[in-house]
């Protein structure tokens, strides 16, 4: 199956390094563009190609409480995400610096993203697997991956970060992705070849380029139905709205221009001439230019939005392909397909200011800059100290395993906290020798954002408290960072989250924490045993038993609990055994 040739009408096939390679008659059809050299003789190309620790927490309320920290930083950075078609990859631009901070493997062939900021998250298309690859922001890796959609393209995210859409070209439909299960809910039959998508600020309405038959889909992001068909040109592709709704600007590539569509009547206004090959349109936060990356060109048209006319042409890389503006309309950046660098125009200016070398014929087409609201990390002043526990076994409940509060080291309050509640199960035994003394708890099947767990292996400590009947009788301390038997205590996971392991104990008997971010399938696990354990054996026969993790206030409020209701499974002089089922 051939694909449309967006430069000479014609038909051709995708192939490695080439955009594509067609027939002689469509080589000749297009004499004079700068990229004809790329072109090659029928039987090139035989297979087709259709061509997305957790450093950060979520931001939350933070309480210092009598707090000997230096004030916060907050980490709202800039990032962009380029896609590496040939690497297979996705390199993380820092704006500020303008610097690659990490390379992230994909799937094949990546081409175009979607950013959930709300999420930490973003979708990368893989056009060549049929998958769509989830990259954690924070971690820089990948820990999903949806599969089943062959020559799967653009990305567009609902303002409130719920949902993603993607083109699949090879079944010409849209699907609808819920970003809290990472699953499909809807499929959209649109036109022939959807390629770009792009939403309305209010995201009510999601705009589809179909690049075989140059028409936009109008759909309805309520109803997941197509509301209207807009013919607007010939190879139609990259496509934005304006900030405030009124206009639609999309690059046509084999008419060299950029039409604009009224969004109230869905009919075109007029048609602006700009460079050779027009693949994507950007527009400023202010609404007054769009930027144009024109491929064989090798420049950036930019129009004036009042005027409809183009006012600049900016030299940029070899053969310039996705384009996109920074979130404060400072500058834009521009992907050179053939150069493997991005290139920065300073807005004001229109020059370029600065070159940034990426991966192999990178791509990134559509949104790629996105503001990242990554929260406070706080910096302690000084060495953090575990809180001391004197608690024994006894059969009446002791607050003595409670400490002096400090916002660098988790605590257990006197009095339970209200935390998020889940299945789980708790098992405490004593049998008089270090080695029968045990206590596992577990917290499972509940939802539990990634952000939310912090910075373990960096600065968030945890504390394990046990109130019987609303009374604190033990409290455990897992302090972040550290080294145990040669190696670090704790470490990232892919899960997503977060492990501890500590094979001789701390110094209150915590060998193994787990704890695993998820929608419906988080799970918290923590074990201790040995010497350095006590286990507030007996518990009353009548008692409800509350078991709460929770974090040093600097890093957020949030905690997770379990509740066991008497009668427990198994209670008696050396041992506690409850499930919530």
């Amino acid at each position: 199956m051939g694909l449309p040739d967006r430069r000479a009408g014609g038909v051709c096939k995708w192939s490695g390094r080439a955009r594509c390679s067609c027939s002689l008659s469509t080589v000749l059809a297009r004499t004079g563009r700068a990229l004809r050299a790329r072109r090659v003789t029928p039987g090139a190309c035989a297979t087709l190609r259709a061509s997305i620790f957790h450093r950060a927490l979520r931001i939350s309320l933070i309480v210092l409480i009598g707090s000997p920290l230096a004030p916060p930083r907050v980490d709202a950075e800039v990032r962009a995400y380029i896609t590496n078609q040939l690497d297979n990859s996705v390199s993380v631009i820092d704006v500020a610096s303008r610097s690659v901070l990490a390379t992230i493997p994909v799937g094949s062939e990546p081409r175009t993203l979607a950013i959930v900021p709300s999420r930490y998250e973003v979708y990368v298309s893989n056009s060549a697997a049929g998958t769509i690859s989830i990259v954690d922001l924070i971690l820089d890796s990948v820990v999903h991956t949806i599969s089943g959609y062959p020559g799967v393209s653009g990305g567009a995210v609902a303002p409130d970060g719920s949902r993603v859409y993607v083109g699949v070209s090879l079944t010409n439909t849209v699907v609808v992705l819920d970003t809290s299960t990472r699953t499909a809910i809807a499929s959209i039959p649109v036109g022939s070849f959807p390629f770009q998508l792009a939403l309305s600020p209010d995201g009510s309405k999601l705009y589809v380029s179909n690049l075989a038959d140059g028409t936009i889909s109008v759909i309805s992001t309520l109803s997941d139905t197509v509301l209207d068909t807009i013919m607007v040109g010939a190879g139609v592709d990259g496509l934005e709205v304006t900030p405030d709704g009124a206009l639609l600007f999309v690059a046509n590539e084999n008419t060299d221009s950029v039409t604009v569509v009224n969004t109230a009547s869905n009919v075109v206004e007029t048609s602006i001439p700009v460079g050779d090959f027009p693949i994507d349109v950007t527009i400023t936060p202010d609404g007054a230019k769009v930027y144009v990356s024109n491929e064989s060109a090798g420049i950036v048209s930019v129009i004036s939005v009042p005027s409809r006319t183009v006012i600049g042409s900016i030299p940029v890389g070899t053969a310039p392909y996705g384009v996109d503006v920074t979130p404060d309309g400072t500058q834009v950046y521009v992907v050179n397909r053939l150069s493997d660098t991005v290139s920065v125009i300073d807005t004001a200016t229109d020059s370029v200011i600065d070159t940034i070398a990426v991966g192999n014929e990178p791509r990134s087409h559509g949104r790629f800059i996105s503001d990242i609201p990554f929260p406070p990390t706080p910096t302690p002043t000084h060495t953090p100290v575990p809180p001391t526990t004197t608690a024994a076994p006894t059969s009446t409940p002791t607050a003595s395993a409670s400490a002096t509060a400090t916002a660098d080291v988790a605590v257990c309050e006197p009095n339970p906290r209200v935390c998020t509640l889940a299945r789980g199960n708790i098992r405490m035994q004593d049998k008089g020798t270090d080695e029968s003394r045990r206590l596992v708890w577990k917290w499972k099947e509940g939802s539990i954002q990634l952000p939310d767990l912090g910075n373990p292996p960096v600065s968030t400590s945890y504390a394990l408290c046990l109130y019987s009947n609303d009374v604190l009788v033990k409290s455990f301390t897992i302090l972040p960072g550290g080294i145990c038997n040669g190696k670090s205590c704790w470490k990232v996971v892919n899960a997503p989250g977060f492990k501890y392991r500590n094979p001789a104990g701390n110094s209150e008997g915590v060998r193994k924490a787990v704890l695993r971010a998820g929608e419906g399938n988080a799970r918290i696990v923590i074990k201790a045993k040995g010497a350095g354990l006590t286990v507030p054996l007996p518990i009353s026969q009548d008692a409800l038993l509350k078991v709460q993790l929770v974090k040093n206030p600097g890093d957020g409020l949030e905690c997770w609990a379990t509740e066991f209701e008497p009668p427990a499974h198994t209670n008696t002089s050396d041992r506690f055994l409850d499930a919530i089922r």
